[in-house]
């Protein structure tokens, strides 16, 4: 059985990479190789699903981090806007990037997205 690769701050760096690069069935592979358990890997393995298509299995993901949702750090948080514009549900996307905004102002991932 594979070892887990711990969640750090670099791996969530380096996870976040392959995602800006859209190297999706990377990012899927290095987010199963991680703590899926993670909410960030999570949302972060979603967001590599709903991109390769695999639309079922990001669903049910994210039934798993929505009602957590509002305890997530703001940069997972931002990661979840993202899936969630992904799958068109922008209203729910964007209260969560505002919500980040009221927690950290000068977040610049939400400012682009709400600001543009």
């Amino acid at each position: 059985m594979p070892r887990k690769i711990e969640v750090t701050v670099n791996t969530l760096h380096i996870l976040r990479k392959l995602a800006e690069q859209q190297q999706f069935a990377a990012l899927k592979d290095a987010c199963l190789a991680g703590d899926v358990a993670d909410p960030a890997v999570s949302i972060l393995l979603a967001l590599a699903l709903a991109h390769l298509g695999e639309y079922q299995e990001a669903e049910n993901l994210l039934a798993g981090i929505l009602p957590i949702a509002d305890t997530l750090d703001p940069d997972a948080r931002v990661d979840l806007a993202g899936v969630l514009m992904l799958r068109l549900a922008t209203d729910e996307a964007i209260a969560h990037l505002e919500a980040v905004l009221e927690q950290t102002p000068d977040h610049a991932l939400a400012l682009g997205a709400c600001r543009t």
